[in-house]
């Protein structure tokens, strides 16, 4: 497995790691039309996602413009023109480039010292205390947009999803392999924002049951998966930063 493709699952199994949004899902399953809440919910989370992606790849494609239009395989262009780009730079703007990285390593490190120094939230009963007000009384429209203000105001989803799409870019293939690549992405940046919703639909008769077990999971447990992936993440920008600064200094 090449390293962008271990990278894309640790970003997009990072970002799936919402714990706030879970909570609204578990409660939102216990009201009326919940499961069409809940998928409504979810939907918000990935038109945000969507957005972003879109919004990343209008400021990558300044970079083919030079490529002219006979290139119909957009994703292979963007692909080539991210490598020429790199290629074309002098060392300082590579420089400047790899500091980025690691700012960006070091401001994820400090992300996860606040992560690790807030008390864990208080354990509540999933189907009778909202964790969010905004969960209550609202539709299945409603929902939509408390996915998609939820996920909006998720600082980690700013970093996380333009650097899933950025490894996406990068890979070998074709536009269709990258948009193959981009729909397991959402999947994952998903899978455990699922899982709440899988467990009503699989087992509706210990929904319940399963609901306040995984409710106290997320309580007391996800943090410490969170911090742990986020680790893995900060480490490795400041690794690849800290090996192009090494290689300027070598020059």
């Amino acid at each position: 497995m090449s390293e962008s493709w271990i990278a894309l699952i640790g970003v997009g199994f990072a970002a799936s790691l919402m714990p706030l949004t879970i909570g609204v899902e578990i409660y939102a399953l216990g009201t009326e039309k919940g499961v069409r809440k809940v998928i409504s919910l979810i939907g918000g989370v990935i038109l945000f996602r969507i957005l972003l992606t879109i919004g990343v790849m209008f400021v990558s494609a300044g970079l083919i413009a030079t490529h002219g239009s006979a290139m119909a395989d957009i994703g292979q262009a963007i692909r080539t023109a991210l490598y020429e780009l790199n290629a074309s730079l002098t060392p300082k703007e590579r420089l400047v480039g790899n500091l980025l990285f690691i700012l960006v390593g070091v401001l994820i490190l400090v992300q996860i010292v606040r992560m690790t120094r807030n008390k864990p939230a208080p354990e509540v009963d999933p189907l009778s205390a909202p964790p969010d007000t905004r969960a209550v009384g609202v539709g299945v429209i409603g929902m939509l947009w408390i996915g998609f203000i939820l996920t909006i105001t998720n600082v980690n989803q700013w970093v996380l999803i333009p650097v899933g799409v950025n490894q996406i870019l990068r890979m070998e293939g074709n536009s269709i392999a990258h948009l193959v690549a981009y729909i397991f992405f959402l999947f994952l940046s998903t899978a455990v924002i699922l899982l709440p919703f899988l467990i009503f639909i699989i087992r509706p008769k210990r929904a319940q049951q399963d609901l306040e077990t995984l409710n106290r999971w997320v309580n007391s447990s996800m943090r410490y998966l969170m911090t742990g992936i986020f680790l893995l993440v900060a480490l490795y920008f400041l690794w690849k930063g800290s090996v192009g600064v090494m290689n300027y200094f070598a020059l």
